[in-house]
């Protein structure tokens, strides 16, 4: 995080702002991306409306779904605002409440002041940006649109928690619920297509997300 800001500094304020922009410039890579995330969308479609327009096998079952249908945006809540408040305790450590790092410069303000206070800057930028944009994100799909580069712990993070809150959970109480009432019709049956390839979908984003992390890890661990 640190390092993050030191660089923005660095490069002056367009560089700031195409930082601060997490999304990635090649035009196919964004257009799968792109498919991955409308993928997300239409599978929590898919499971808002089997919860509204079909019938359950029993009350709990339906209990069951509607739990998890209302989880899964609660902990794209919580996931985001814990990694939010751990970013502001780890790097800021209180320095944003300290009257001389306020935001607006002063005249007898020397370089090394400047250079601090844009940092202080740049870190609460990152932080409204982790609280206020990455829950729709998250809850949507389209964090899967936004830099890996830039956001790796919180790609990771969605992909997680789409996978055990909403695809596979939903995927399996679905095919439960069409087993006991032997309801195998075309509408039920693209439910399950959506949730399955999003399942693998999420799946493979975990596996490339969890390798890339790694490594970038043991290069830091040789330097």
């Amino acid at each position: 995080m640190q390092k993050n800001a030191t660089d923005v500094v660095t490069k002056g304020d367009d560089a700031i702002e195409k930082h601060e922009l997490p999304f990635n410039s090649s035009v196919w890579l964004s257009a799968l991306q792109m498919q991955g995330s409308l993928t997300s969308v239409i599978a929590l479609l898919c499971s808002l409306v089997y919860f509204v327009h079909f019938n359950f096998a029993s009350s709990l079952l339906r209990l069951v779904y509607f739990i998890f249908v209302c989880v899964y945006p609660g902990v794209c809540l919580a996931v985001n605002v814990v990694i939010a408040t751990n970013l502001k305790n780890l790097v800021l450590k209180g320095e944003d409440k300290n009257p001389i790092n306020a935001e607006f410069l002063d005249f007898e303000d020397t370089e090394e002041d400047i250079v601090r206070k844009a940092k202080i800057l740049a870190v609460q930028r990152r932080l409204n940006l982790q609280l206020y944009a990455m829950t729709p994100l998250f809850i949507s799909g389209f964090y899967k649109v936004i830099s890996e580069k830039d956001f790796p712990m919180q790609i990771y993070c969605a992909y997680i928690i789409e996978l055990c809150t909403m695809s596979l959970p939903i995927l399996i109480l679905q095919v439960i619920n069409n087993a006991l009432l032997e309801s195998w019709r075309p509408t039920t049956f693209f439910s399950m297509v959506v949730l399955s390839i999003n399942l693998i979908t999420d799946l493979r984003g975990i596996i490339a997300i969890g390798d890339k992390m790694t490594q970038d890890q043991n290069e830091l661990l040789r330097k």
